[in-house]
């Protein structure tokens, strides 16, 4: 069963902002590569820390821009799930570890509100934006065998930040049953006194019977904005 994991586990001095890419017609799309190391960073965009039980993961942090931004990468996956992975279909080369793949999707930044009073925090007129940000974890093999997806959207001031909506039930698999045991939102309406950051997300479960041995593999995403709508993932198997 998947277990409801902390929403500020890797949060802090272990993200390093990143500016927003030219603009462009169609949305921009980024595709990274994480190498499964331990607690170091493994690419210019995902990083991972591997404890004794699962290995936890998180990117930098995606400012809104002009259109909208796409991050497509790796994650480690459990070595439960790489097992059974090996053992229903030994045809598919995946090597001795597997990683699944994880798509992180950000809006653009869009004006809803201006205001010509001072925000409390931050001393300046209070203007409030609106983004939204979904992502998506489907299986190291295919997106096709099982996925889960969250969406949502946030509006921010620069002082503080809250949600919009939240919409977690985008489950599929064929073969394989995706439960969702937990959707939520951490700490809404935050403010730059609070902590200056939220998170939508969900924890799943996947299940198999691999050559008549049921599996199950649990994971967590959490999809974070903070009052500058400044957006990024956590994650982890567990």
């Amino acid at each position: 069963m998947a277990a409801v994991i902390a929403p500020s586990l890797l949060v802090g001095a272990f993200f390093a902002a990143t500016a927003s890419p030219a603009s462009a017609a169609q949305p921009t799309t980024t595709t990274v590569k994480a190498s499964g190391s331990s607690n170091k960073v493994t690419s210019s965009f995902v990083h991972e820390v591997t404890g004794s039980t699962s290995t936890s993961w998180a990117t930098n942090k995606v400012t809104p821009g002009a259109t909208p931004q796409t991050y497509r990468f790796t994650v480690p996956a459990a070595a439960s799930e790489c097992a059974s992975i090996h053992q229903q279909h030994p045809d598919i080369k995946i090597g001795k570890t597997c990683e699944n793949i994880e798509t992180l999707t950000v809006g653009t930044a869009r004006v809803v509100q201006q205001s010509a009073g001072m925000h409390a925090s931050t001393a300046r007129p209070e203007t409030t934006y609106y983004t939204t940000a979904s992502a998506n974890l489907c299986s190291a093999i295919s997106c096709a065998l099982w996925g889960n997806t969250v969406s949502t959207a946030f509006y921010y001031t620069g002082g503080e930040v809250w949600e919009d909506y939240l919409d977690c039930d985008q489950n599929r698999g064929i073969g394989y049953q995706v439960t969702e045991s937990w959707c939520g939102t951490w700490h809404n309406y935050a403010t730059s006194q609070t902590g200056s950051y939220m998170n939508d997300g969900d924890d799943i479960e996947v299940s198999v019977v691999a050559k008549g041995v049921p599996i199950d593999d649990g994971h967590w995403q959490r999809i974070n904005c903070n009052v500058d709508g400044q957006t990024w993932l956590t994650g982890s198997d567990v």
